[in-house]
């Protein structure tokens, strides 16, 4: 199939289910983006390969989460495929009738797990600037976009702290003499009587 041919093949699958549509600017095969306004639902269409160049391809993508990954596990990840001869409402019945009720299904746990990803950065995030702000120190933000804190000589007497949350709990890493070990472990005991 020829990119104008394609090009208008797909414009009108798009003006059908209601979509725009884009074109990669580097793409090595004819391809398109389709997209439903206001909302994550994203669709890929191209044409086949080599070995198939008589079938148009139609998969979905979803949106990453806050710390740039895609996958998550136990979806369908569907796609499907039909004759380029089809018309453009014959796709769009396909795509509309094969392939959105399996998309949409991975799309909906794809956003509820982006989701409890985001509350558990978000949680984390906030952890850890209060403990920054009591030691006077910013939080690191790491590749991930999380936020961590290793701090070096930013306490009289103590060489180095890692902290680190996981939800239920913070850990925190000291590096002691044995002396403050000992000031630590009473200051602990101080606490557990006060509580009692």
């Amino acid at each position: 199939m020829e990119k104008q041919e394609f090009v208008d093949k797909v414009r009108k699958i798009a003006g059908i289910l209601g979509y725009t549509m884009t074109i990669p600017e580097e793409s090595y095969q004819n391809q398109a983006i389709l997209k439903m306004p206001n909302s994550d639902v994203t669709i890929n269409i191209r044409t086949g390969g080599y070995q198939e160049t008589k079938k148009i391809y139609i998969s979905g993508s979803c949106p990453a989460n806050c710390h740039g990954r895609h996958h998550i596990y136990n979806l369908k990840n569907p796609h499907i495929g039909c004759s380029q001869d089809k018309t453009p409402e014959q796709i769009a019945r396909d795509i509309q009738r094969r392939f959105l009720p399996d998309y949409m299904e991975d799309l909906k746990q794809v956003l509820e797990a982006n989701k409890k990803t985001q509350e558990y950065a978000d949680t984390k995030n906030q952890t850890m600037k209060v403990l920054g702000d009591l030691l006077g120190i910013e939080p690191k933000k790491e590749h991930n976009n999380e936020y961590s804190l290793l701090i070096w000589d930013t306490l009289p007497g103590l060489d180095k702290i890692e902290v680190d949350y996981y939800g239920t709990r913070v850990d925190m890493k000291l590096e002691l003499t044995p002396d403050q070990t000992v000031q630590v472990l009473t200051l602990m005991k101080t606490f557990e009587k006060a509580e009692a």
